[in-house]
């Protein structure tokens, strides 16, 4: 997969409405709850990486510059409790910056 296909991807997920939101964690115990991150993860299938939010990263080609990509979506996820669609359309707009 390109960089482009796994954003779509990504993006598609939050707006599917096959998640339920979570804060605080990947997903939930029992897997049925899951944070922005968790989702992006789960649709690109890299639960069995050891460091999954890093693989996550890389395969969306986020730079780092300024606050980190996790950074930003942790805080629209846990702290301003954006949803899903709210997420997705912020990360939309900032890769069509690039």
């Amino acid at each position: 997969m390109n960089i482009e296909t796994n954003r779509r991807t990504f993006l598609d997920a939050l707006r599917s409405g096959k998640y339920t939101q979570t804060t605080g964690q990947y997903r939930s115990r029992d897997g049925t709850c899951h944070c922005a991150l968790g989702v992006g993860i789960d649709a690109l299938d890299l639960w069995d990486s050891l460091v999954p939010g890093g693989l996550l990263e890389r395969a969306l080609e986020e730079d780092g510059d300024g606050e980190t990509f996790f950074d930003l979506v942790i805080r629209w996820n846990d702290h301003e409790k954006l949803t899903f669609d709210e997420i997705s359309d912020r990360l939309e707009a900032r890769w069509s910056q690039e």
